[in-house]
């Protein structure tokens, strides 16, 4: 399910994973009102989570939950129980829909000495730093879409902070905002 719109994902893959050993234990395609099904062994595989992948989705493999503000939250990878006959329960996968940030900085002032722009994308385990004069940079970044992200960047002259900016902006759905910053 689209976690911005709560509409139904078509053709979505659903995989079920032992939890103790990451061996895969089944999969389905979702069909065109979003629904999936697993026939599995209880015996052989006792603790199973799921996850979800889609075209035009962050999957949800690796991480607990999004930071993403939705009204209501994207799923994490959970864990799913069997009913008694071989069959999981329902579980509903919201996976949010990628939008992209275009982070677009550019040098119009002059500056003494070095010039450096901080920033932390999403789609990054860290900052990007880039140094210089007369800096002109782009870097475009996956962000949950279909709502407001937090983003934020910094500009240090010579090591000491000068701009430290904090902005939310709506990310849309499949499609991308620019974060044009002059300095």
């Amino acid at each position: 399910m689209d976690a911005s719109t709560s509409e139904p994902i078509s053709g979505g893959k659903v995989y079920l994973t032992d939890g103790a050993n990451w061996i895969l234990a089944d999969s389905a395609i979702t069909g065109t009102d979003g629904s999936y099904q697993f026939q599995y062994n209880n015996n052989k595989y006792p603790y199973t989570e799921i996850w979800a992948t889609a075209k035009n989705y962050l999957p949800n493999e690796n991480i607990g939950n999004w930071a993403a503000d939705y009204l209501k939250p994207a799923s994490g990878r959970q864990s799913v129980q069997d009913d008694g006959y071989g069959e999981i329960n329902y579980v509903d996968i919201r996976l949010p829909p990628i939008g992209y940030v275009k982070f677009h900085f550019k040098q119009v002032h002059h500056f003494e000495g070095n010039i450096e722009i901080r920033f932390m994308p999403y789609d990054t385990l860290g900052v990007i730093s880039w140094n210089g004069q007369d800096l002109n940079k782009t870097y475009t970044s996956i962000y949950p879409g279909g709502t407001h992200y937090q983003v934020e960047h910094a500009i240090r002259e010579n090591s000491v902070l000068v701009e430290l900016k904090l902005d939310t902006l709506y990310i849309p759905r499949f499609d991308t905002i620019t974060y044009y910053v002059e300095f």
